[in-house]
């Protein structure tokens, strides 16, 4: 049965900021407490291998890339055994706001094993993808004081 995990942040930063960190792969360990690499290309067709924590577990984990909307849009689905086993299609992206932006993060769970690994790993992830989009946040926020 699919399931989903969500998380949504307030970031006092541009967007242009918040965008050009997400596509930073080779820089995506210095800041990003879920995947400590992340290699490839981001263009629609190609595939990424991030390394990711999955509490004590470390994997190396392939992606293929779905959607790219320069600025604001990040799509890509994770497999395990060519999406045979269980798939996660994560989405991102990021609304302009009053005071810098909001990032949103979602990442839909498919497959014969989604509800293994829902029982497995739902809670890992979860804290996971907040602590991603934190971590996103801190960094953005970060480089604005820096610059001034």
């Amino acid at each position: 049965m699919p399931w989903t995990l969500e998380t949504t942040i307030e970031i006092a930063a541009p967007a242009d900021t918040v965008w050009d960190i997400l596509v930073d792969l080779p820089r995506y360990g210095e800041w990003n407490p879920l995947a400590e690499t992340m290699e490839g290309r981001l263009e629609v067709g190609h595939e990424l291998v991030m390394t990711v924590h999955l509490g004590r577990w470390t994997r190396r984990q392939p992606a293929d890339v779905f959607a790219v909307g320069p600025g604001h849009l990040l799509i890509w689905s994770g497999h395990s055994l060519k999406g045979l086993a269980v798939r996660g299609v994560r989405s991102q992206w990021l609304e302009p706001t009053a005071t810098g932006c909001r990032y949103f993060s979602r990442e839909v769970f498919t497959g014969p094993f989604a509800g293994l690994t829902r029982r497995l790993l739902r809670t890992t992830l979860d804290q996971g993808l907040h602590e991603m989009a934190a971590a996103l946040r801190d960094r953005a926020e970060a480089r604005c004081r820096r610059a001034a």
